[in-house]
């Protein structure tokens, strides 16, 4: 390959002639590296009247995108990092923000509502201060994890009230106060900080398996009896016609694939060898359908805006409680003066008259103002943007209705454009943009074809004519391919 990159130029379309003779490589070699130029450089293939393929590299034996890629994948890793922080301090802060927070100033009021009812100021009084916060913290705490409490946020059983009561992907069964006993986990058991971390920055998005097209068009060549084509990739993966052009040359290289023209120009690819199985029952499959709607479309299934928060509303409403309880006390602290010092001598019942205001109170007052106003503004944030993810998703299931649609039309003569236009109507839930479907359709190599009604229909003749000769192909492929042979050695023996 490295050869073929170092003689040839790629403007304009080559053979595999051209390619030997300003390589001084052999036609196979040359035929092996131009696919492999393909499908490094996203270049194409064409076939002539007399059945010769002709390369093309449109961007040369160079990839622009891998540019726009490194930068994308440069921010996303910055913004990942950034997220995986925020996400650590936001879990490292739960019992303080939320809960901590919360019980302390539960245990402040409390105590100061006692010191001033009491008026015993004998030496104890301090300790009896102390412990009376301690006591109240312990209080809260149990009452916040005791599983009868109505505000407990246990850690894996749902349906009951306050923040124990139904996350996101639990069945709604109310097992209210039967008992822990009788409460039965309905959906994956999620702890009170994972609910907290997805109230602030969303639920967590699945990784992706850099492995899935190549695992998904192995499987289709298998189930398709080692004969696919462009369409067939685009189907099962959801790629543009380019993309699949570029993965199906390295496939090639990978699966020992070989590349034919037929008599009417399709292009067929078959990987005879993907078919060896030891399974019996495999070369037995009925037919391969046909490249309508009772084919496997899992590439174009359409995208869906991911959950605000994955939580369910009372989840939601007794965080947000929460932290609005540690937002209003420390804004009091503040107004108050709660210095740690000043709130120490209130609790050992010195007359407020006779303590002096000190200080800013940070510990009490701008902590958890800051920490508050933070974490109210991540939701927040992330709603502002959900129209913009939501105007993106629409475009790429624009992209995906149109190729659903005309890839399911390939043995019906095309598709019409009202057929088009409902697709993407469905799967966007809007009035289709004409802009994008006539971008797409272009991108699938469609024509127009007008009808006698007047009514307008795509026609897309380079897979009309692939899908027909697949079909063929698939009939007269030997079974044969998928068995192994007779074992004639075997260490086991």
């Amino acid at each position: 390959m490295s050869v073929l990159e170092g003689k040839l130029d790629p403007k304009g379309r080559l053979t595999i002639a051209d390619a030997a003779e300003k390589s001084g490589l052999a036609l196979r070699d040359a035929e092996t590296g131009l696919h492999a130029l393909v499908a490094k450089y996203r270049g194409h293939l064409s076939v002539t009247a007399e059945g010769d393929l002709l390369f093309s590299f449109p961007t040369g034996f160079s990839r622009p995108w891998i540019v726009r890629s490194t930068i994308d994948k440069a921010f996303e890793a910055v913004g990942h990092a950034l997220l995986g922080v925020a996400r650590f301090v936001v879990r490292a802060w739960v019992a303080i923000v939320l809960v901590g927070y919360a019980l302390v100033f539960l245990a402040i009021l409390f105590g100061l509502a006692t010191s001033r009812g009491d008026r015993d100021r004998d030496s104890g009084g301090a300790f009896r201060g102390v412990g009376l916060i301690f006591r109240v913290i312990a209080d809260a705490f149990f009452w916040m994890w005791h599983p009868f409490s109505p505000f407990s946020v246990g850690y894996g059983y749902y349906g009951g009230y306050g923040l124990a009561s139904g996350y996101g992907y639990d069945s709604g069964y109310a097992a209210g106060r039967r008992g822990y006993a009788e409460q039965q986990p309905a959906g994956p058991k999620v702890p009170f900080y994972e609910r907290v971390d997805r109230f602030f920055f969303g639920p967590p998005q699945p990784k992706k398996d850099p492995l899935e097209a190549e695992r998904l068009i192995v499987s289709e060549m298998r189930a398709r009896k080692g004969r696919i084509g462009i369409a067939d990739v685009m189907r099962v993966t959801g790629m543009a016609r380019d993309e699949a052009d570029a993965i199906m040359s390295k496939l090639m290289l990978d699966y020992e694939g070989t590349v034919d023209v037929t008599d009417d120009g399709a292009i067929v690819y078959r990987f005879p060898n993907i078919r060896k199985t030891v399974d019996e029952q495999k070369p037995q499959q009925a037919q391969a359908p046909k490249p309508g709607a009772s084919s496997p479309q899992k590439g174009l299934s359409l995208k869906q805006v991911p959950p605000l928060t994955g939580n369910s509303s009372g989840t939601n409403l007794a965080i947000a409680a929460l932290n609005g309880f540690n937002l209003l006390m420390s804004l009091y602290s503040i107004g108050q003066n709660y210095t740690l010092h000043r709130l120490s001598l209130l609790l050992q019942h010195v007359p407020v008259d006779r303590i002096p205001l000190e200080g800013t109170p940070i510990v009490l007052g701008i902590i958890p103002l800051v920490f508050s106003l933070a974490l109210f503004a991540l939701p927040l944030i992330r709603l502002a943007l959900r129209p913009f993810k939501k105007r993106r998703i629409d475009a790429e299931n624009t992209t995906l209705a149109v190729r659903k649609a005309a890839l399911s039309s390939l043995d019906k003569g095309g598709v019409t454009e009202a057929q088009v236009k409902s697709a993407v109507e469905a799967a966007t839930g809007k009035t289709a943009d004409e802009k994008a479907i006539t971008k797409e359709i272009a991108a699938l190599g469609g024509d127009v074809d007008n009808a006698p009604s007047g009514a307008v229909r795509y026609r897309f003749p380079d897979l009309e004519r692939e899908a027909k000769a697949l079909e063929a192909e698939r009939e007269a492929a030997a079974e044969e391919e998928a068995r192994v042979g007779k074992v004639v050695f075997s260490s086991e023996t």
